[in-house]
């Protein structure tokens, strides 16, 4: 179903945002999560038609720019060229979506192996995993300490948050958390610094957490 369609650069550029009508839903999680398809036809002289799998409903120039980013560092993406033999490769167009949501599916499995379990000693599973997460040693000075802990009591802060609803007191609730804490409230230079951080290197915390939650 189309989520979006718009045109930017005067026309040099059509984007569409569809989703597949198939929401993944989550144990303990009231939310649902679309799987987006990106879909960008460009004809500014790069030429060609771009489809990918993205998170980011893309509604803008900027957005857009951040859709395409991130569908080129997960690398499950497909383009076709202007050319006047492009119907050859609609099979393999058709080959390129198939993959995208195999990666969705992978995506819920791995979600649904985090949320589907509460633990049941919250206060072990938060201390445990700040401990590992965000250190603190006695070799930091006075300020350096003073940011982690201002870290720490600001995850908290976002783990007690409405947006953690449903999932609180599942690994899926720390990991949503860190993420979050991540994306949102992590101090940058610059809009593109945050851009890069988030969908074009990516972020060493976000992948951290996930591999401490994993050996919890």
């Amino acid at each position: 179903k189309y989520e979006t369609l718009i045109s930017i650069h005067g026309g040099k550029q059509i984007i569409a945002t569809m989703y597949l009508d198939e929401p993944i839903t989550l144990p303990n999680d009231p939310s649902v999560t679309l799987p987006y398809l990106v879909c960008i036809s460009r004809h500014d002289g790069q030429g060609g038609l771009k489809i990918g799998p993205s998170g980011v409903r893309v509604v803008c120039a900027n957005t857009q720019q951040m859709a395409e980013r991130e569908m080129d560092r997960n690398g499950f993406v497909f383009t076709i060229r202007h050319t006047a033999n492009w119907a050859e490769r609609t099979n393999k167009a058709k080959l390129a979506v198939e993959s995208a949501f195999a990666r969705f599916d992978t995506f819920k499995k791995q979600a649904e192996e985090l949320s589907s379990t509460r633990f049941f000693d919250e206060d072990w599973v938060l201390g445990e995993f700040l401990n590992k997460w965000l250190p603190t040693s006695t070799d930091m000075s006075d300020r350096v300490q003073q940011n982690v802990q201002h870290k720490r009591n600001r995850f908290l802060d976002v783990y007690s948050s409405p947006t953690c609803d449903g999932i609180r007191g599942t690994y899926w609730g720390v990991l949503q958390a860190a993420i979050e804490l991540c994306d949102h409230y992590t101090p940058f230079r610059s809009p593109d610094t945050q851009i890069g951080r988030m969908l074009v290197r990516g972020d060493n915390d976000k992948l951290r957490a996930s591999q401490i939650l994993a050996k919890l």
